[in-house]
């Protein structure tokens, strides 16, 4: 069968390439294992790297090194939290993968993750800073009058600026920029 090479007097699977030259001297599929893995070119999708035989996700990377090897949309999971970087909202951090409302800060760190107005509550009141007229204290959040005094303890009469204190500008109507415009000042010292 193979007159001019005394080694190739066989073909065991008949596919042109005698047994001592097949890798797979059995199977007429392949004749070639370019990368030595024990996987046939014709059958490793990645035939020069030992390292990788299947793409199941069909995404080009192999399947040892796809962290998500039946997902073709997601390769890395940078952070290592099960989620992949292209899905992660904050593929560096283990504590956080998702922002609901876009906000920045991540849903399992902002105490309103439904609202991208709110993302932090310093006085632990359920009302976020930005709405909260008493920030740091956990007993006030509501001012409606104006007049510096708290709606839910500070002031008896939250309609009414001029309770219940009658100095607060709120009452008197002057404002800070008319208390300046009233003094003297010449850059030295007050007169």
């Amino acid at each position: 069968m193979f007159p001019d090479d005394p080694e190739e007097t066989a073909d065991s699977d008949g596919d042109g390439v005698g047994d001592n030259a097949d890798a797979f001297p059995e199977d007429g599929n392949e004749t070639v294992d370019s990368d030595g893995d024990g996987v046939g070119d014709n059958a490793d999708v990645f035939p020069n790297d030992s390292e990788e035989t299947t793409d199941s996700d069909g995404d080009g990377v192999g399947d040892n090194a796809d962290a998500f090897p039946e997902d073709g949309n997601e390769t890395v999971d940078s952070d290592g939290d099960g989620v992949g970087d292209n899905t992660d909202a904050f593929p560096n951090d283990s504590g956080e993968t998702a922002d609901t409302d876009g906000d920045g800060v991540g849903d399992n760190t902002d105490p309103f993750p439904e609202n991208p107005d709110e993302s932090a509550d310093s006085d632990g009141d359920g009302v976020g800073d930005n709405s909260d007229a008493f920030p740091d204290d956990a007993t006030e959040s509501e001012d409606a009058d104006g007049d510096g005094f708290g709606d839910n303890v500070a002031d008896p009469d939250p309609a009414d600026p001029c309770v219940p204190s009658t100095t607060v500008s709120a009452c008197t109507g002057t404002t800070v920029e008319a208390v300046w415009g009233e003094t003297k000042w010449n850059e030295a010292n007050w007169q």
